[in-house]
């Protein structure tokens, strides 16, 4: 059932069970999920609750449109209650749940992906973790680059940062935000710096940072910008701490190549060590119009055993360089929702679905789906 306001203590527990250390005054550390926005459910067996779920509204960029998103989020489940398959009823519940809600697509982090793929979802490629001297950035000091960069604390400002992720989230495959009251909920926790880009008075970039080790690490997260002008300003801003720190840690989206920002770099790139594997999926193929794609036309009949509605054959074609989707009575091939989730995400050769049991097509129609579906790697940017 869905647990209101006043019974959210239920799934609050079992979170902190699954997820945090004892004592329960740590139950605190979850209080920023439970928006009024936000839908929690849990699953009673004779009155005693044994699992819970919630999903966030999320609006994400997915191929340079704007969708209401569903993010998953504090699937648990207690010992007691667990291979019964009350995890499986609660996200069956949460899927229809988003149907409900017209959120077309969905995204998690996953505590198993092969638990998660079963339900549609497929993997997105991972955040990195870089590691370098800020030695390697002093050249930098030397150029003129037009802009300045502003420190405040990120609690203080945290309206500009708000404004840089609203702007990359219209530029950024795959970026999700969460409802600003949830993300307002959250900014007293937030004991960090925030880096502020301007050009022209204009924000076109941001990072967050603090110190892990005093003198040792500069920790930075969320490193975002508009344009090459906002990256080096910010590179630049770094170069300055030279003589303050040993060693810069820079998170970066899947597809920043930190080698190539400047010469001598020798980064050391890791994945992120908590959560660094996300999923997504599709909800609603016939609401999933009107993204950016490439060229050509594929037909296929789509397969999804956990949302029935999305059993239908459909034509995706390019419309003016905007894909289009619409019910057909013929198809090329068969693909599932794994499928045809990986091909829009992207991260995927559409060649490699026939060795995932993903689909049947040929060669030549995977082909086709490369051309409509050029690769792409999405950047989640949200956590929950």
């Amino acid at each position: 059932k869905e647990l209101k306001e006043d019974s959210l203590e239920i799934s609050r527990e079992m979170c902190q069970y699954a997820f945090f250390p004892t004592p329960v005054d740590e139950l605190q550390t979850r209080e920023p999920q439970y928006q009024k926005e936000t839908y929690v459910a849990a699953l009673f067996e004779q009155d005693v609750p044994m699992a819970t779920a919630a999903c966030l509204p999320l609006t994400q960029n997915i191929r340079g449109k704007i969708f209401k998103s569903g993010g998953i989020a504090d699937v648990a489940t207690y010992p007691e209650g667990r291979r019964k398959g009350y995890a499986k009823q609660l996200l069956h519940h949460m899927l229809l749940k988003m149907k409900e809600q017209e959120q077309v697509f969905s995204c998690l982090y996953p505590f198993n992906e092969t638990f998660y793929e079963k339900f549609g979802y497929v993997t997105l490629p991972q955040i990195k973790i870089a590691n370098f001297s800020p030695n390697v950035l002093m050249p930098l000091l030397s150029l003129k680059i037009d802009g300045i960069v502003e420190r405040h604390l990120l609690k203080e400002n945290f309206e500009a940062y708000l404004e840089v992720i609203n702007e990359m989230q219209k530029k950024i495959h795959g970026f999700a935000i969460k409802p600003e009251s949830s993300l307002q909920q959250t900014k007293d926790k937030y004991n960090a710096w925030l880096a502020i880009a301007k050009k022209d008075e204009k924000i076109t970039g941001c990072f967050i940072y603090n110190v892990t080790k005093p003198f040792e690490t500069l920790k930075i997260i969320k490193f975002l910008y508009e344009d090459s002008n906002a990256k080096y300003l910010l590179l630049q801003y770094l170069a300055k701490h030279v003589n303050q720190f040993k060693e810069i840690e820079i998170e970066l989206k899947p597809d920043e190549l930190v080698e190539c920002w400047v010469a001598d770099s020798v980064a050391t790139v890791k994945s992120r060590p908590f959560a660094a594997i996300s999923m997504g999926r599709v909800i609603s193929v016939e609401n999933i119009s009107g993204m950016d794609v490439g060229t050509g036309t594929i037909s296929a009949k789509i397969t999804d055993s956990n949302c029935s509605w999305n059993n239908n054959s459909y034509e995706f074609s390019s419309e003016n360089g905007k894909l289009t989707v619409n019910k057909t009575e013929n198809y090329e091939c068969k693909l599932t929702i794994q499928g045809l989730s990986a091909l829009i995400f992207g991260g995927y050769d559409p060649h490699d679905f026939i060795f995932r049991k993903w689909s049947n097509a040929s060669s030549d129609v995977a082909d086709k789906m490369e051309r409509l579906f050029p690769r792409i790697l999405p950047y989640l940017h949200s956590g929950f």
